[in-house]
């Protein structure tokens, strides 16, 4: 768990030293997994998604990029030439649109490296991927064992996988 701690200290000490060193807003994309086992089949999957989708959203106003890993999983920096509530705000569509949505954690960092939140936003919280109330609140709560979560987000990763099939 230290290492998992470490690892997300580093990525914002990170995301501080991009945002001071461009004073452009930060983009910062991960995936959520539950438990200490960040980095699995599941994840990396979603993580590919997760950075084709950005790189697509995203690529032709990033002046920096760079992938992280660690205990904490993978994760993608950018720094933006954009404002950064219109990167918030595309940050939340991937996050609500994208069928592994549920699975990405996207934050966006203004000039001065302060995080945005959905309440920038106007947004209601993020939903619980298994019964739809405020997702923190079932964190908190322990809601659901971590086998169940992990079970409906292989179903996402499964159902995304065979939606792909019928673009190729």
């Amino acid at each position: 768990m230290n290492s998992i701690l470490n690892d997300r200290e580093q990525r914002f000490n990170q995301i501080l030293k991009i945002s001071g060193y461009f004073r452009l807003p930060v983009l910062c994309g991960r995936t959520n997994f539950p438990g200490p086992e960040k980095n699995n089949g599941l994840t990396e999957k979603a993580f590919l998604a997760l950075t084709e989708t950005i790189q697509a959203t995203f690529g032709a106003a990033a002046v920096y990029q760079n992938e992280l890993g660690g205990a904490d999983g993978q994760s993608i920096v950018m720094a933006l030439v954009l404002d950064s509530l219109t990167a918030k705000k595309m940050a939340v569509k991937i996050e609500e649109d994208h069928l592994l949505g549920r699975m990405f954690d996207i934050d966006v960092y203004d000039e001065q490296g302060f995080p945005l939140g959905r309440e920038a936003l106007r947004k209601k919280p993020r939903k619980c991927l298994i019964c739809g109330q405020e997702a923190k609140l079932c964190t908190r709560a322990q809601r659901h064992s971590v086998a169940e979560v992990r079970q409906a987000m292989a179903f996402l990763v499964k159902s995304y996988e065979e939606s792909k099939k019928y673009y190729v």
